[in-house]
């Protein structure tokens, strides 16, 4: 595809919005030069949320002004509204997300390195609700935050706005630490068949709702391409598991915070543990190449390191979140679901001493 200022994008077997008549979104975004370091030009990288997964629709080219500010515009074919996002490949922390639909997104920089989007109905909306939600921060009202989700979801339940509000909601959001699964099951509940058949909406409520990864199972190949760091090769993780070794593996993403201070309890594991029977795999799970790429540099990570740009791993072991540490035994099979990174060694130590004998 031929990359331009103007996007051209044709969602061929996509299905209409009742509310959409069809037409295109004009995405128009400003922003400092600071931003970005100072660079005179970028590109994000757009992409929307479909039913099909995440769909690459092109770029926006953004170029500096004599105001110092990086400045472009874009146009998306827009017959249906979906979530969507413009990501820098070299610091996935610059960009922003937005829905796709008719008329006029504006973007501008707002507090921080975070913006405002807004000028159509379901950015607008989006915007109040974020407006509401700041307003609540003092109150510490959990109940009251809640209510405000729900009502928005059920306003906007056949609307991407949906999407984005489930996937963002406390009961997802905690999952992980606490028992929310009853209350992610009603809230899902709200939303339109159509809107709960986008792909990244439905994995998040998988996740929660219907995971069945645990310890002892067999494990769950996954085909990842353009993964090796050299050349960007396709490789299964069955050319590394079930291989008679035992194989951690750290999914990290460059862009996580948690993951990058997590890396140096991993460095100091692999110290201590490299001499045994076992492999440490770190997986860039969600990331752009190019950042993942310099990350792994800066860190000077001394064992395997691939690149899962679009999460497969994620989606076949039924994860959301990263830091996420995995052991698998030399057999193949999953031996520990979500290991700590703090005091990593010793727990590898244990694992692998608990196991029969020959596994050591």
């Amino acid at each position: 595809m031929k990359k331009s200022t103007t996007i051209f994008f044709f969602l061929l077997a996509l299905a209409t919005s009742a509310f959409a008549d069809g037409g295109k979104c004009r995405l128009k975004v400003t922003m400092p030069q600071k931003m970005a370091d100072g660079a005179t030009g970028i590109r994000l990288n757009i992409t929307l949320e479909t039913e099909r997964g995440e769909v690459a629709v092109g770029d926006i080219a953004l170029t500096a002004d004599d105001d110092s500010m990086l400045v472009g515009m874009a146009e998306i074919e827009a017959e249906t509204p979906y979530c969507a996002a413009a990501i820098y490949d070299m610091d996935p922390h610059l960009g922003f997300s937005f829905i796709a639909e008719k008329g006029t997104v504006t973007v501008e920089s707002g507090t921080g390195r975070g913006f405002k989007v807004s000028g159509t109905p379901l950015n607008d909306a989006l915007a109040a609700y974020n407006a509401e939600m700041q307003a609540l921060n003092g109150t510490r009202s959990y109940a009251a935050k809640d209510s405000l989700t729900e009502a928005y979801m059920r306003r906007y339940a056949d609307t991407p706005l949906f999407c984005h509000l489930f996937c963002s909601s406390r009961a997802v959001i905690t999952a992980q630490f606490s028992d929310t699964k009853k209350e992610v099951e009603r809230l899902w509940n709200i939303g339109s068949e159509k809107q709960r058949a986008t792909k990244y909406a439905l994995n998040t409520y998988r996740r929660i709702c219907q995971n069945n990864i645990s310890n002892g199972m067999k494990m769950i190949d996954v085909e990842i391409p353009n993964a090796t760091v050299d050349g960007g090769k396709t490789v299964r993780l069955s050319d590394y598991i079930g291989k008679g070794r035992w194989v951690m593996i750290d999914f990290w993403a460059s862009w996580c915070v948690g993951c990058r201070q997590a890396i140096p309890f991993v460095k100091q594991a692999y110290e201590e543990v490299k001499d045994k029977n076992v492999t440490f795999i770190s997986i860039a799970e969600w990331d752009k190449r190019p950042a993942a790429l310099k990350a792994i540099a800066e860190e000077d990570m001394p064992w395997l390191q691939l690149i899962d740009e679009k999460g497969r791993c994620g989606e076949a072991y039924m994860f959301s979140t990263i830091p996420r540490l995995m052991l698998f035994a030399p057999d193949g099979t999953l031996a520990e679901t979500n290991l700590y990174a703090r005091g990593l060694a010793e727990i590898l130590r244990k694992a692998m001493s608990e196991q029969p004998k020959g596994y050591e």
